[in-house]
């Protein structure tokens, strides 16, 4: 199970952005480009290394157009990963597509995670929450910048 696509939405200075991976990938770019937004923004995802979403600093201090914080993460499966997977989430090209909201306005959807199915995002808590919070659906590697 590989992370084929991001999505982030309303996570500090990232308004509305996704992006695609490829079996390695490198985020480059020059200071406040927004590298480490990225990297918490999935870190949140997983809770990795007990990093969560902290409203007054992750949020956007800049006009948004709602008041919604989430990131979406759609991974690409194996085949046996496909077929274990219950059959309404399981999206063309062997693809998982999962939602977590950071901040909604419905408050029973605050910090839970949803699936998508063939007719669009599920309006229930995905099944396999626990596997996704436990990190098995992939793992991050994070390498903090060094400096002297």
């Amino acid at each position: 199970m590989k992370i084929s696509q991001v999505q982030i939405h309303n996570f500090r200075g990232i308004l509305d952005e996704s992006f695609e991976l490829q079996d390695y990938t490198l985020l480059v770019g020059p200071n406040n480009a927004g590298k480490s937004t990225v990297m918490d923004a999935i870190r949140a995802f997983y809770e990795k290394d007990k990093f969560t979403f902290k409203k007054d600093s992750d949020f956007p201090f800049v006009s948004t157009t709602d008041n919604e914080s989430w990131i979406e993460i759609e991974y690409s499966l194996s085949d046996d990963e496909f077929n274990s997977l219950a059959e309404e989430y399981r999206l063309a090209h062997s693809r998982l597509r999962v939602r977590k909201y950071f901040k909604c306005d419905e408050a029973k959807k605050t910090g839970s995670i949803f699936g998508y199915t063939a007719e669009g995002l599920c309006q229930t808590q995905f099944y396999g929450v626990g596997n996704v919070q436990q990190g098995k659906l992939g793992d991050v590697v994070y390498i903090p910048a060094v400096s002297r």
